[in-house]
């Protein structure tokens, strides 16, 4: 049997895994583990354990569970709902009313979080009552709460490009540094689409003007963590600290913010510790099965075949962007995010290389195509996570984030015609 025929025989092996509704991580630890035993037999799964400790080991994973901690904390002791209410207060005299706090305040709470389904959770919790209370149709309320999510992956700092970094041995620090003007102008493109919608359909509530000594007060509420956020992207782009460094720093930073807003309880504490355990675990598990998967594969030979098929295809690299998409759009109808990024590195980032893009800037294309992920039914995390929060109909919350999938599109577009959009940042630091 052919390396390339035990491929497509793993990979369909894979999806009946996930067909049959086994973890995503399980999935892609047993489909490489066939993938040894396909190649060597009995004697090459010796080699299982030696693989997993060593893809382990690297430093720079420490980075993660530290900012799933810093997170945490912030999140239990309220964070979200003061950033939801300084949004609001800030946004909510445009068309379109709170549904900009949405995603505004999704944008600052990411800049904590990192996470597309805790932002989503976070708050869609706080903010659906109020819509609702407020009557906001239904469809627009929980598509901007889905797209604000989506926010999470591109604003540093983000669990997804610590583990993009890490495949693909890319700088963090850069990652994250190169991921703020493309999560402002995401933000940008979701609330100028609201402010367009709500002026042509004007279904949406008008929301009164907030005093300005209202708004400044809600403002004195936030202004810790936006601090820290400045202070933790400041601190890697100058290159005083590196992102592990940068995840420690955050961490005590947030615990200094919990604690001066008397958030910092016992109870607090350790519901933060035992959510960032079980985040932090979770990402490993997937982390585990995807290295095991990916370095099947390239074992055998399989990227470096598909960089001298794309050779040979004649693709530029623009058709190679557009056959990504294509590529991504479809793997989000099955997996998220995180185990799309995964199983794909492996085999897609040889390619890209070969095709001379940059690995930063392809890591924040990438992060994009992960988002379309997040948003993307039956399988995208977000309409999952909302349909827990709001009980309404996956159709609906999947109709009203439709808009949003597009605008995600029209910025890997921007991206492709203007490379300085994520590359000034990172071509200016230390």
């Amino acid at each position: 049997m052919t390396y390339e025929t035990v491929a497509i025989v793993v990979s369909i092996v894979f999806l009946l895994f996930l067909s049959s509704g086994v973890w995503v991580a399980v999935a892609l630890g047993l489909s490489g583990f066939a993938l040894y035993i396909f190649r060597d037999g009995w004697s090459g799964v010796q080699s299982v354990g030696f693989l997993i400790f060593n893809s382990l080991e690297s430093y720079d994973y420490v980075a993660l569970p530290l900012f799933v901690f810093l997170a945490t904390i912030l999140s239990s002791c309220g964070i979200a709902g003061r950033l939801y209410a300084f949004s609001a207060a800030l946004f909510g005299r445009f068309p379109g009313g709170l549904l900009h706090a949405n995603i505004a305040g999704s944008a600052m709470f990411s800049s904590v979080c990192g996470s597309t389904a805790a932002t989503c959770a976070a708050m869609g919790t706080i903010a659906v009552p109020e819509l609702r209370r407020r009557k906001y149709p239904e469809g627009i309320a929980v598509g901007t709460l889905a797209a604000g999510g989506t926010l999470g992956p591109m604003i540093p700092p983000s669990l997804a490009f610590i583990v993009y970094g890490v495949l693909t041995d890319t700088s963090i620090g850069q990652l994250f540094v190169a991921g703020i003007i493309p999560g402002i102008v995401l933000s940008a493109l979701f609330m100028g689409y609201i402010y367009i919608r709500c002026r042509i359909k004007k279904d949406v509530p008008v929301e009164t003007d907030v005093p300005r000594g209202e708004v400044l007060r809600l403002a004195l509420g936030v202004w810790p963590v936006l601090a820290l956020f400045v202070g933790i992207l400041g601190g890697m782009y100058f290159g005083v600290f590196t992102a592990v460094e940068a995840g420690a720093v955050g961490c005590l930073a947030s615990l200094a913010i919990a604690a001066a807003s008397g958030g910092l309880t016992w109870a607090n504490l350790r519901t933060a510790l035992r959510e960032g355990t079980h985040i932090s675990g979770m990402i490993m598990f997937v982390l585990v099965g995807g290295m095991l998967l990916g370095h099947g594969f390239s074992n055998m030979g399989i990227p470096q075949q598909m960089v001298a098929a794309v050779s040979d295809a004649g693709l530029g690299p623009i058709q190679f962007i557009m056959v990504l998409t294509v590529l991504y759009l479809l793997l989000g109808m099955f997996l998220d995010g995180s185990a799309v990024l995964v199983v794909t590195m492996p085999l897609v980032f040889p390619v890209a290389v070969a095709m001379g893009f940059d690995p930063v800037w392809f890591g924040v294309l990438v992060i994009i195509f992960c988002e379309m992920a997040a948003i993307t039914p039956p399988v995208g995390v977000n309409l999952s996570v909302l349909q827990g929060v709001t009980r309404a109909p996956l159709e609906v919350i999947a109709l009203g984030a439709a808009p949003f999938l597009v605008l995600l599109v029209v910025m890997v577009g921007l991206i492709v015609a203007f490379p300085d959009v994520v590359m000034f940042l990172p071509k200016m630091m230390y």
